[in-house]
């Protein structure tokens, strides 16, 4: 089997002899020439095509992916207009396109896994652009997309490039696809301390707070039984950009409460 991949691989050197030869008696300065005005009318081309794209009513996930694919055929356009100056017929540009092809797609598995998985992401949209995402162990806001790669901004203003291959194949959280999140902790409260009362005050001190919303209502129900002590957990509702600052509050507001006292959080 390895062989026969092996023979399929190898390049047609008759094809590769013939494609070489042209360079002798190439026009260079044409060449040089085309490339430069080749190179100025794909800027103009490629950031008329951003202005035009960035008007219509696309998703930033599917407009950054249009940018990235007109950037290479018009950069492949380029290369075989410089060619065709070179006296390279554009059939023989492609004969050797072709017999190269097994050999490159064979090494690059994993861009054209990387590129399917981009068409994937963007056809299920499992986010967009500023969507907070947890995958693979990162957590940030999305900032782009393109042919390979997804661009991730972690809290620590830290870059993350994943691929997209494995982003489409990961399991990803999305943070603020819905418009409320759920901020909850669990609690510990001695034996010592009155529990109905705790609880009481406890659920005082979440509604008193005004990033908690009132539909759903926030709850402290008991959820274990503990040491000589009773797990009670916090549930309060927020909107979805307010969930994380409601959080830091409550713990806030609670350790101040009670400090000295015993009661702490514990890990879910």
């Amino acid at each position: 089997m390895l062989l026969t991949s092996t023979t399929e691989a190898t390049i047609d050197e008759n094809a590769l002899n013939q494609f070489l030869s042209y360079f002798k008696n190439g026009n260079y300065l044409g060449a040089v020439l085309t490339f430069v005005i080749g190179y100025i009318l794909y800027r103009v081309l490629y950031s008329l095509a951003k202005k035009l794209i960035r008007r219509t009513h696309l998703d930033g996930l599917v407009r950054s992916f249009l940018l990235s694919s007109i950037r290479i055929v018009l950069l492949l356009m380029l290369l075989l207009a410089v060619a065709q100056q070179l006296g390279i017929p554009i059939s023989s540009v492609l004969v050797v396109f072709s017999t190269l092809g097994l050999a490159i797609s064979l090494s690059m598995q994993n861009y054209l896994s990387n590129l399917a998985g981009g068409i994937v992401i963007l056809l299920t949209k499992p986010f967009q652009l500023d969507d907070i995402i947890e995958v693979e162990g990162v957590t940030g806001k999305i900032l782009k997309i393109d042919l390979y790669y997804t661009k991730v901004n972690t809290y620590e203003n830290k870059s993350v490039y994943i691929p997209n291959g494995q982003m489409a194949n990961a399991v990803v959280v999305n943070g603020t696809r819905e418009d409320r999140r759920r901020a909850d902790f669990v609690l510990k409260i001695p034996d010592d301390m009155d529990l109905q009362a705790t609880r009481e005050r406890l659920l005082a001190i979440i509604t008193a707070n005004p990033l908690c919303r009132k539909d759903p209502a926030p709850s402290v129900p008991v959820t274990g039984i503990g040491y000589r002590s009773v797990l009670v957990t916090v549930y309060a509702w927020a909107d979805a950009d307010d969930w994380w600052t409601l959080k830091c509050q409550l713990l806030e507001n609670i350790a101040l409460e009670y400090k000295g006292t015993g009661l702490r959080t514990i890990d879910q």
